[in-house]
């Protein structure tokens, strides 16, 4: 009994250690470069600079897009690890471990150590889930409380709503869920939990209305609304949620539309190869709810609606990005959990192997052949091959595959997929963001002190010069400015009546724009 529970004790040690190795490596190794990034980073650090908590600014002018709390996070990675990417991103990783520690906890109590293990094997082969975690954006914080919430107020709903402490947590973490991403959070809640005790017939709306709860939720939720809104004669909250919520609800935004099918692909996508299981883990929820096996019926029940309702609500917005539906992932990996640690046979084992070999096989080929039809990035293509790297654990997988010892061959599939990860983190990404066009240029701006814009600028420029840049005015300019721009802008420029020459450019990475730096020689006013 000591040896098996020892056991069990070191393959949970194992597989934490794997995912604090995922969720940190090369948080500091990537540039600052992707749009939402550089204007998130640099929000927070103006923000420490003015040793301001309440309006957030960009590049010196207010910033409506989010609400606070995921900057005050990267102000306390500024303060710990300096200003750099690592201290940008240090929180946001940090979130997505303490989001599958609550999670794997939760599993562990109800379902015991095989689903928990099964959890976090499908956490360590998430990749997009990494990607999304190393990132210095709102949103693993808002996966990480508002999961966690949900946790709790499912833990208060299986106790027949007698332990008032659970609900208190439960709103507590929501609340920190609506200031770091808005209203969404309470929405989704909402819809989760009423959509849960209508299927489970229970009507008791009561219980969820306490009082204390709801002052403490409202108290905490608004708190900062209200400071920004007296600070800016309520123009924050107008921009914000009219604009960074209606309309980006209702409209597309920065071209981030297409149909509806799109978010149900990002998913797909996302837990790619497991979301072949998907169906037939639904299947098992409501054989699960048929037969009313207790607390495990509730959990698969819960497990799907809250992620059904992610995924359903951004299906109807018409702004669709990948990592909107990510807060769906903890619960999809459990529901998928609990359905492989009670279904998994050499069937299922062997198409999620098949199709893993065609992935890795995919980004290994197909990646070194695309990336090598990229004329700014094609030197680089044969760093896609190492993705191959990751076959060795797969024919390991195979072997225990036809050996019949299926927790081991899952285990090892997991630990190529882990491997992808790596490898993309650590070796191929940093080698394609070396060719960004912030980097590219860093020799031409580095050290000048009169720089400025026209048009719109590459943001993460704003994040290395680690000051404002401000716009150009005909007025002041003068013989030797710099003038960051981007090549589509380059003819109206001259025609308003600058007189320039072109240092360099470079191509933004994956994207059409190309980041142009001028020195003036003449300006209208001269």
């Amino acid at each position: 009994m000591n040896s098996t529970l020892s056991k069990q004790n070191i393959l949970y040690i194992l597989l934490f250690g794997i995912l604090v190795l995922l969720h940190f490596s090369g948080i500091g190794k990537l540039s600052i470069y992707a749009l939402d990034e550089a204007k998130n980073a640099v929000a927070a650090y103006e923000m420490l600079e003015r040793n301001d908590f309440i309006l957030p600014t960009f590049n010196d002018q207010p910033r409506f897009d989010k609400p606070p709390l995921h900057y005050y996070f990267f102000m306390a990675g500024y303060k710990l690890f300096g200003y750099s990417p690592f201290g940008a991103r240090f929180f946001p990783a940090l979130a997505g471990l303490f989001c599958i520690g609550m999670c794997a906890a939760f599993l562990k109590k109800q379902f015991g150590d095989r689903a928990t293990i099964f959890y976090l094997l499908l956490s360590i082969a998430n990749i997009h889930w990494m990607i999304q975690f190393h990132m210095a954006v709102p949103d693993p914080f808002l996966i990480s409380f508002l999961t966690v919430s949900y946790l709790y107020g499912l833990r208060y709903y299986q106790g027949n709503y007698q332990e008032p402490k659970l609900q208190y947590i439960s709103y507590a973490f929501l609340a920190l869920a609506t200031l770091t991403k808005g209203p969404v959070a309470i929405l989704l809640y909402t819809v989760t939990f009423l959509a849960f005790i209508i299927l489970k017939r229970e009507f008791r709306l009561g219980p969820w209305f306490r009082i204390g709860p709801i002052v403490m939720l409202l108290a905490i939720a608004s708190s900062w609304y209200i400071l920004v809104g007296i600070r800016t004669g309520g123009n924050w909250l107008e921009e914000f949620f009219l604009t960074h919520n209606l309309s980006r609800f209702g409209a597309p935004m920065e071209g981030h539309g297409g149909l509806f099918l799109k978010t149900w692909l990002f998913v797909a996508l996302g837990i790619f190869p497991f979301v072949l299981y998907i169906p037939a883990a639904f299947r098992f929820v409501l054989k699960s709810k048929k037969e009313a096996i207790g607390q495990k019926s509730d959990v698969l029940l819960f497990a799907s609606i809250a992620a059904v309702a992610v995924i359903m609500f951004f299906s109807f917005a018409s702004t669709r990005l990948p990592n909107y539906t990510t807060p769906a992932y903890p619960w999809l990996m459990i529901l998928l959990a609990i359905f492989i640690s009670e279904r998994l046979n050499q069937k299922i084992q062997l198409t999620l192997l098949i199709t893993s070999t065609i992935l890795v096989l995919g980004l290994g080929i197909g990646g070194s052949f695309g990336l090598a039809q990229i004329d700014y990035i094609q030197d680089i293509h044969p760093m896609a091959y190492l993705f191959l790297i990751a076959l060795i654990p797969l024919s390991l997988s195979f072997f225990f595959t036809f050996r019949k010892k299926l927790p081991y061959a899952f285990g090892s599939l997991a630990f190529s997929l882990a491997t992808v990860t790596l490898i993309f983190l650590l070796w191929v990404m940093p080698a394609i963001d070396k060719q960004n066009p912030v980097l590219k240029t860093q020799h031409v701006w580095e050290g000048q002190e009169n720089i400025y814009y026209y048009g719109i600028p590459n943001p993460s420029f704003v994040f290395y010069l680690q000051r404002p840049i401000p716009l150009i005015d005909p007025a002041t300019a003068k013989t030797g400015d710099l003038i960051i721009t981007r090549k589509s802008s380059i003819q109206q420029f001259e025609d308003e009546g600058y007189t320039f020459k072109i240092l360099t450019e470079a191509n933004d990475l994956f994207e059409t724009p190309v980041s142009v730096i001028v020195q003036l020689v003449g300006s209208p006013s001269e």
